[in-house]
């Protein structure tokens, strides 16, 4: 008889970690690390710019394109408890900077991109369990 119990293991072992922090992981462990929010479609040509460089920087990010209103775009990366959403308007555009809302409801604005870029991948490499919300 072959008894194959791994699966199961793994299983349970991702049902603890997502009660454990009630679908708000760290950032390293977030299946999308940010959410991208360009707030017309004027500004969709940065925000294609700051995925690539996130990706680029193995930083797992999503943009929303769509024409939609900008608090829906927000509401809908925060349902999915992103730890991290870009807002891009005219300014982040114009001086390659980002406007961030975490988790938790703390905003920080115009943040450089490469400095954001480099929280976000300090991060990743320290495996840190809170997020940076300062800079």
């Amino acid at each position: 008889m072959i008894h194959r119990a791994i699966f199961g293991s793994f299983e349970r072992f991702i049902g603890i970690i997502t009660e454990n922090f009630a679908g708000a992981f760290p950032f390293w462990l977030s299946p999308m690390q940010v959410g991208i929010v360009p707030i017309r479609t004027e500004h969709n040509e940065y925000a294609k710019k700051v995925a690539a460089l996130l990706k680029k920087n193995r930083i797992r990010a999503e943009a929303d394109y769509t024409d939609d209103n900008m608090k829906n775009k927000i509401r809908r990366f925060k349902d999915y408890k992103d730890p991290y959403v870009v807002i891009i308007g005219d300014s982040e555009a114009e001086n390659e900077q980002v406007s961030i809302n975490i988790r938790g409801n703390k905003q920080l604005k115009n943040v450089p991109l490469d400095k954001f870029i480099e929280m976000c991948r300090t991060m990743n490499e320290e495996h840190s369990l809170d997020i940076i919300d300062t800079l």
